[in-house]
């Protein structure tokens, strides 16, 4: 082979590697990973806008459900990705493998509501048949993984086997088999501790990565702001509605990203308590946002029903909690002063959602938007403390200079 197929083939295909190890400074998400993200946008639209057409307790369980298999696909893919990506020709190519996969789940969500969910089922076989080539590809590669990716690749070919099992069954059977398969995902982490401590993971980068998924799923509140001005039969009531509910949104925002780039995970940090409560976290957040939509669009009759209360109120509660358990492993942690705030603010919600028949759809909002604005403060205030008893770098003046 000529040198010039040999640098051909470099740059088309590179062995995985261990990216923490090879590169262990500061990491940024890359632009196949924004790329990637994409199509979660449309998965979690798609499950937001089912929950809207069919508000209901059985369709928020079935949304909570379906959006259990997206985070195990966007997690597997992101967690592959910072500790192998070469960012070569095999990767980019199972990546947007994966990416057609989640797209074929995501138009699907209406199908399973209706009870067709055959083409759900093997839409997810193919995603983390995907996901099983790569960590086979790593295993080739990588001696020192082996243990673990070899594990993990067998771990995913059992669930999907479940998956795949599935499909000859009807009704709750099948749903038992995809339970137990999630199941066996969300495990295998847990199973394999000692194995995962000897393969760093780029505390930068994850951070960066399950902060831009929390991005997409705020993207949601924002949505159906946009769509509540849109309306062509909107009054007054349900602009300003729409208005609180982007003040909510942004409040979300702010209590997560507060910190700023010192939401870095902390030295020791314990990974996998971080990544495992943003699933409850993304849960709660997605039940917030489309609360926030069915808010928007009952201002018009005038009316706020229990679900959309408890939508709102309760998603803030438990995203204010496992946002506490989260930062708990950042660089700085929650205080005592901010974890009481939040417990504070969660409890108010509750009571607003216990009380929602006395108030109307623009009177909910704007309480529940005056209790986030003093969790903001509260919020803002310790970050300016902080920032204040923060040392300073080298060579920084102490003081402000003055200026004629």
């Amino acid at each position: 082979m000529t040198p010039a197929r040999v640098r051909l083939r470099h740059l088309l295909i590179r062995p995985p590697q261990l990216r923490a190890l090879e590169d262990p400074n500061e990491r940024k998400a890359s632009w196949l990973e924004l790329f990637f993200d994409l199509v979660f946008v449309v998965a979690i639209s798609q499950l937001t806008h089912l929950l809207i057409d069919h508000p209901g307790i059985y369709s928020l369980g079935l949304v909570l459900a379906l959006f259990v298999p997206i985070w195990v696909g966007w997690q597997g893919y992101t967690i592959y990705a910072d500790r192998f990506d070469t960012d070569d020709l095999v990767f980019r190519g199972l990546v947007l493998c994966g990416m057609l996969s989640v797209t074929t789940m995501a138009v699907q969500f209406s199908d399973v509501y209706d009870g067709k969910t055959t083409g759900f089922a093997l839409a997810y076989v193919v995603l983390r048949i995907f996901t099983v080539l790569l960590n086979v590809w790593a295993w080739w590669h990588v001696p020192a993984a082996r243990p673990l990716v070899g594990r993990y690749a067998l771990g995913y070919t059992v669930s999907i086997a479940l998956w795949s099992a599935s499909l000859l069954l009807e009704g709750p059977a099948r749903y038992a088999l995809w339970g137990m398969g999630l199941a066996f995902d969300l495990s295998l982490p847990l199973m394999n501790l000692n194995l995962t401590r000897h393969l760093p993971l780029h505390t930068s980068h994850i951070a960066e990565r399950f902060g831009l998924f929390t991005v997409i799923v705020l993207g949601e509140g924002i949505l159906a702001v946009a769509q509540g001005i849109d309306r062509k039969d909107w009054v007054l009531g349900t602009a300003s509605v729409a208005v609180a509910g982007f003040f909510i949104t942004a409040c979300l925002w702010w209590v997560y990203f507060n910190l700023g780039s010192r939401l870095m995970l902390k030295k020791g940090a314990s990974v996998g308590l971080y990544i495992y409560i943003h699933l409850p976290m993304m849960l709660a957040l997605s039940c917030l946002t489309t609360g926030i939509h069915l808010l928007v669009t009952l201002a018009v009759v005038g009316d706020i029903s229990s679900l959309t209360a408890w939508l709102m109120s309760g998603g803030g509660a438990v995203y204010l909690l496992c946002l506490c358990v989260a930062q708990t492993e950042t660089e700085v942690s929650v205080n005592r002063t901010v974890f009481y705030s939040r417990m504070g603010a969660s409890a108010v919600l509750l009571l607003l959602a216990a009380f929602q028949s006395s108030f109307s759809p623009l009177g909910f909002v704007l309480s529940s938007a005056a209790v986030w604005a003093v969790l903001v403060l509260f919020d803002a205030r310790e970050r300016a403390l902080l920032e204040h008893h923060r040392p300073m770098p080298e060579g920084e003046p102490t003081k402000p200079m003055d200026v004629d």
